[in-house]
This record gives structure tokens, C-alpha cells and sequence, in this order.
């Protein structure tokens, strides 16, 4: 039974309870007894006193006094990024008071102090401006007006960084050639963690396309499979798991080699003493083109006949420079030329075959293209072999002729003309000679039979050839016809 009062029977009188309202739990107290209930921490008839080991007996400690804190564990924390580190903690499993104090240390160092009041919470604090990949030591120091306590230390590491830039630098080994480079690398300090991998790449500036080279932790690579005289511009990367960093660009040109793939010359006909040559450069250039040399040389027998051509000379030689790395329209006004890659070849033969190829030079040697074959245009025949006569009766000879050769008759044989020759001086006012024509003859045909002829009588004869261009006759040639009876 409690009261405010309490009854003192031996006295016969009742007396106030005067319980210590900062260590009893509400002023009342027994009524036989007058013992007043105190507070976990607090002792005496009117729980005016602190338990032995506490101290401080506040009106708001939910124990009336306190004593030291305990088992505070550690703190909880995880890495947010390369400079920070999230950080959490509960009060300790005896707190023995109603008002906390928390120091956070870190490598034994305070960086930051909180306080915290029944009922205890979650407590949070993030630390900034850490050092990448850094192992660092947190401890709490927790305290109260009586004592303190501290827990246990954790380690935690903060996440790497993206390296230093400053620290990375990408360097050729040695000399550059047609179709592979070697290359080594400066690695970074550990300062911004460990570098989980390096991935070197380039870029072909003629088409842009990028090409992964390599990829792993090695320092060094040869890189192969290139175009020769090719620039390519090479780029670094050294990764942690924090990020990339990048080299400054590298660029490289690929050394020469001997021009590949030289197109056929193009081969025009302009006149029967002409031809137009012309000629794209090699698809693969592989260097500076210095040099460009034509050759022909004459076909003896029909157009599509080269078992027996003749001797290969050289007609024409243009030297100058073509950069093929760099763009027609932005060349200087002192850069030199490019060699001609055009010429009109003259002084030909008619109707005549040739087959030209083209030599190109640039500064680690050279290449020739296949033949292209053309031929010039028909000209005026320039001769026709005499026929051969032979008698067939008394009345009739046979006038016969070969094929003229393509070299006299300059074209193609449209047709043959058979004609009578007649030389006559008994009239001074007609010319020496005179022709009639007998015969047109096709271009296959290759005799012609004369008739009404007098017997045992002398005729002579011409054959002309024509072509498109002209026609060209023969010496006469003579037969006399058999005698009568």
C-alpha cells in the first residue's frame, strides 16, 4: 500500500513520505515502512542516495543516477566512393544513462562528437575527403556524466580512384615498321588503388574505325597486323575499378613498303598515229609515290596474239610527289607536283597493236601493273603485192591475189578492185596509162577470172585493196592467154 504519508503507529501519529523526487520513482512511499521506491540506481529510505559505482542522480535519468557505459560495439561502415566512407553505430548494450556522448575516432584521431538522449537511436555520420584506396581505423569513445567505454576498432578502405593521368605516359620502343609497332608504359602509383586492367586502342585516320590492340596488365605490347603508311593515332587506358584514365594520343605512321596493286593504264585510240594513256594511282600506295614510268611494247601479229611481241621500251617517265595520306585540295603552293599520270604516245603505225603497263615508284621500291593492249586506227593501205596471171583458155585468163599483210594494208579489207592495165604512146594527148576496171571483189574473195580475151595475147593486170580509209594498188602483173585451135 503506498502513500504520500506514512503512519508511525509506535508514535501514534502519520508523517509525509519525503521520498527524494530525482530517485524516487513518484513521491509516494510504504505506508507502514515509509520506504520509498528508488530508481535502478539509487538507494535509501528516500532514495537519496546512489547505488555504490554511480554517480550524478538527475530528476530526468529514467535510473536516477549513472554509471559508466558498456559494450559499445563497433561502429558499421561502408565505402561510398574514393574519398568517403558512410558510417553508422548503435548505443552501447548498457548505456546507464539517459544522455550519451559519442566521439568518433579515426587513426585515433577525433573528427567528430555527437550526443544522443533515451530512447537511442541509429546514429550516422559520413567522412569526407579520404585518400583512394586508403585503409583507415575507426573507433567511438562513448560517454555519460559518469564514465566512458570504447569498442572495438574496424578497418575500412575507400574505393580507388580514377589514376593520374600525370602518371601515365605511352612510348614507342624502337624503330616503327611497315605493319607492326612496339610499345611500353609508365604504370601508376598505387595511390589511386589497383589497376585491374590497361587497354590500348587506335585509330585509323583514313576510315576513323577504332581497333582494340590489347587488353591485361602487362606494360608493354607489339602491335601488329597494320596498313603500311598508315597513320594511326594510339590511346592508353589504365582502369581501376574506380574509373579510366587516359594517355595523351600517340600518333604514328607506319613505314613503307613497295607499292601494291597498280591498276591497268587505261588506253585510248585517237588517230591512227595516236594512242591516250592514262592511269589511276595503286590501291595500296603503302608510301609517297616519287615516280611513274610507262613501257609499251608492239604486238607482230593479230590483237589478241602476244606469244611474240616485241621489245619492251620505255616511253615515258613523270617524277614528282603524291602523298596519299594527304588530300589533294590542301596541298601548299610550295609542296611539290604529283607525277603526270597521262601522256598521248605518237609516231604509232597504223592499225597497229601495242600493249602498255605501267612502273610505280615510290621511296621503298616499286610495282607494275598488267598490260592493257590497244590498237591504233585504220590509215590509207600502203601496198598491195602484185597478182599472179595464169592462162585458163584462149579467151580467158586467171587473175589471183594473197591477202595483203595488216602492216600494208593498215586496216580492215573492205573490198579487192580488179583492173585491166594498158600501156599506150601512139596518142600524145592521152595519158601513158590507162586502167578500166574489170572487177569489185569482196574482202573474202581472192581471184577473179577475166574473159572475151583474144587468144595468144598479153594483158597485164592491177588488184586494188581498200579499207575504211583509202585504197592503195598494185604493180601490174602480166599473163597472155593460150593459142587458139
Amino acid at each position: 500500500m503506498r502513500s504520500s504519508f506514512a503512519c508511525v503507529y509506535f508514535v501514534s501519529r502519520c508523517e509525509q513520505c519525503g521520498c527524494d523526487p530525482a530517485g524516487s520513482f513518484n513521491g509516494s512511499c510504504h505506508a507502514e515502512t515509509g520506504q520509498c521506491p528508488c530508481k535502478l540506481f539509487v538507494t535509501g529510505e528516500k532514495c537519496e542516495l546512489c547505488v555504490e559505482g554511480a554517480s550524478h542522480m538527475d530528476p530526468a535519468n529514467h535510473l536516477g543516477c549513472s554509471k559508466e557505459p558498456r559494450q559499445q560495439p563497433p561502429p558499421m561502415g561502408t565505402a561510398l566512393n574514393a574519398s568517403a566512407i558512410e558510417l553508422s553505430w548503435n548505443a552501447p548494450d548498457s548505456p546507464n544513462s539517459n544522455s550519451l556522448t559519442y566521439t568518433l575516432l579515426r587513426n585515433l584521431e577525433p573528427i567528430h562528437t555527437s550526443n544522443n538522449h533515451l530512447p537511442f537511436g541509429l546514429m550516422h555520420f559520413t567522412d569526407t575527403a579520404l585518400s583512394p584506396y586508403t585503409l583507415y581505423t575507426y573507433q567511438l569513445i562513448t560517454s555519460n556524466v559518469h564514465g566512458n567505454t570504447s569498442s572495438s576498432n574496424v578497418t575500412l578502405r575507400t574505393l580507388s580512384s580514377v589514376p593520374d593521368r600525370s602518371e601515365l605516359q605511352l612510348t614507342v620502343v624502337g624503330r616503327v615498321s611497315p605493319t607492326s609497332i612496339s610499345f611500353n608504359w609508365t604504370e601508376p602509383l598505387n595511390t589511386s588503388g589497383p589497376v585491374e586492367h590497361y587497354a590500348l586502342s587506335s585509330v585509323e585516320e583514313q576510315s576513323g574505325k577504332e581497333i582494340l590492340h590489347y587488353q591485361g596488365l602487362g606494360s608493354e605490347v607489339t602491335v601488329d597486323a597494320l596498313h603500311p603508311f598508315t597513320h594511326y593515332t594510339f590511346n592508353l587506358q589504365a582502369c581501376t575499378n574506380g574509373g579510366c584514365a587516359c594517355t595523351a594520343n600517340v600518333t604514328v605512321v607506319t613505314a613503307q613498303v613497295s607499292p601494291q596493286q597498280q591498276p591497268a593504264p587505261r588506253v585510248t585510240t585517237l588517230s591512227p598515229t595516236q594512242l591516250h594513256v592514262d592511269w589511276e594511282p595503286p590501291a595500296r600506295p603503302n608510301g609517297i609515290i616519287i615516280r611513274y614510268e610507262l613501257f609499251m611494247q608492239v604486238l607482230n601479229e593479230s590483237l589478241g596474239n602476244v606469244s611474240n611481241p616485241g621489245t619492251e621500251r620505255r616511253i615515258f617517265l613523270s617524277s614528282g610527289w603524291l602523298d596519299p595520306q594527304q588530300p589533294s585540295d590542301s596541298a601548299s603552293e610550295n609542296a611539290l607536283t604529283p607525277p603526270e599520270s597521262r601522256v598521248v604516245v605518237s609516231d604509232l603505225e597504223s592499225f597497229t597493236a601495242y600493249r602498255f603497263r605501267v612502273l610505280t615508284v615510290n621511296m621503298a621500291g616499286s610495282t607494275t601493273s598488267e598490260w592493257s593492249t590497244a590498237r591504233t586506227a585504220e590509215g590509207v593501205p600502203e601496198y598491195m603485192s602484185p597478182p599472179q596471171v595464169s592462162p585458163v583458155s584462149s579467151s580467158s585468163l586467171r587473175v589471183s591475189w594473197e591477202t595483203p599483210r595488216e602492216q600494208d594494208v593498215r586496216g580492215t579489207v573492205t573490198s579487192y578492185q580488179v583492173s585491166l592495165y594498158q600501156e599506150q604512146s601512139s596518142n600524145p594527148y592521152t595519158p601513158p596509162v590507162v586502167t578500166q576496171l574489170l572487177y569489185n571483189a569482196s574482202a573474202d574473195e581472192q581471184s577473179y577470172t577475166v574473159t572475151g580475151l583474144k587468144s595468144y595475147e598479153e594483158y597485164s593486170f592491177t588488184v586494188t585493196v581498200c579499207n575504211a580509209q583509202g585504197c592503195v594498188s598494185s604493180l601490174p602483173a602480166s599473163g597472155r592467154t593460150l593459142p587458139s585451135g
